[in-house]
């Protein structure tokens, strides 16, 4: 799992990177818009935010996280008692939240749970992409016979059934179970 943190207090977040570290594939800190410009250049599996001193400032960094990797899932830590700011990081993309304390199983779990739905998001083809496998196909047929066509699509299914199948071995490798 490839987790960013993201926040200002930079005591906080090296501490949360020491303790994630042994857990997870990567971590990067982000400590500022251009720390996380730079980040978001990689992609990332899970974004903690500690929304504890960016409030509303996070909130915006949220919508620009989801602009540049929408699959990105979000895990806000939320100071105890403001539902006004859970609620609109919640609408905002927030996949979950964490308020304050919590403890270090709570927040793996949220961070595991969090990088499944992304692989689930993943494993879904999307509208456009079979629109745009069926649209080649035709064209192939046009051009080169109904045959053609059929095999370029029935090709692209088992390449799609194979990225499905290695992505759930890899999933299944790091332990994380598959959602029904």
């Amino acid at each position: 799992m490839k987790v960013l943190l993201v926040g200002t207090n930079h005591g906080f977040l090296d501490y949360l990177s020491k303790i994630l570290t042994p857990k997870v594939e990567e971590i990067r800190l982000a400590a500022n818009e251009i720390e996380l410009e730079a980040c978001l250049a990689k992609s990332a599996d899970v974004a903690l935010i500690d929304l504890f001193d960016l409030k509303a400032r996070g909130v915006g960094l949220m919508k620009r996280i989801k602009a540049v990797q929408p699959s990105l899932q979000i895990v806000c830590l939320i100071p105890k008692g403001e539902i006004k700011l859970s609620i609109t990081a919640m609408r905002n993309g927030a996949f979950d939240e964490l308020q304050s304390p919590f403890s270090w199983p709570a927040l793996l779990s949220k961070l595991e749970s969090a990088c499944r739905e992304k692989c689930r998001q993943e494993q879904k083809p999307g509208f456009w992409r079979s629109l745009g496998d069926h649209f080649i196909a035709g064209s192939l047929a046009q051009v080169g016979g109904t045959d053609l066509g059929r095999k370029w699509l029935q090709d692209s299914c088992k390449m799609q059934d194979k990225d499905k199948n290695t992505l759930n071995k890899t999933t299944a490798g790091s332990g994380h179970e598959e959602e029904q």
